[in-house]
């Protein structure tokens, strides 16, 4: 529907906006073993479930679905969810990537712009500030580095995405 409805706009001489989706590459086992979902058909089905999710809601009504289906969610398909889940949030506030670099984990932005003027990101920025620093040379870059593990920074990183993307949807529906 989106395909169609974008070349409808381009057809019509509109601009339309390419989504862009989120690289993320973090030192973190996420995957759905064989055996926890048995046949390959039924894990690319749950891979493409997991791919959409994109708030906590939907990763709630997700992880209830697969306890029913397959019983104890493994921690590395929680993890999984975790992933798909920043990626969406990222994704919502314009970042591009999200990288981890031994322990650091970094939210990466291809304008900084996009982190200047966006009051909801600063409003994050604050309340993260014992957990975060912010980078605007060459890549800017809101960075996870206190001396925490990798995933214990990822932790902060999908609670800084959730708070910033929600900040932006009530700011969206005040306007």
């Amino acid at each position: 529907a989106k395909l169609l409805s974008d070349a409808v706009k381009e057809l019509k001489g509109e601009t339309v906006e390419k989504e862009q989706d989120v690289l993320v590459k973090v030192a973190i086992d996420a995957y759905v073993p064989d055996t926890y979902v048995s046949t390959s058909e039924e894990r690319m089905i749950a891979y493409k479930r997991i791919s959409t999710v994109d708030s906590i809601e939907s990763a709630e009504k997700l992880k209830k679905e697969l306890v029913e289906s397959y019983g104890p969610i493994p921690h590395v398909v929680e993890s999984l969810i975790g992933i798909a889940l920043a990626r969406q949030t990222a994704k919502k506030i314009g970042a591009i990537e999200i990288v981890s670099s031994g322990a650091e984990v970094d939210i990466i932005f291809d304008d900084k712009t996009k982190i200047i003027d966006n009051n909801v990101i600063g409003e994050a920025i604050y309340k993260f500030r014992m957990n975060c620093s912010l980078d605007l040379a060459d890549k800017p870059m809101i960075k996870f580095n206190k001396e925490r593990l990798c995933s214990e920074n990822f932790e902060q990183v999908k609670k800084f995405l959730l708070i910033a993307s929600n900040l932006q949807i009530k700011n969206m529906t005040k306007n």
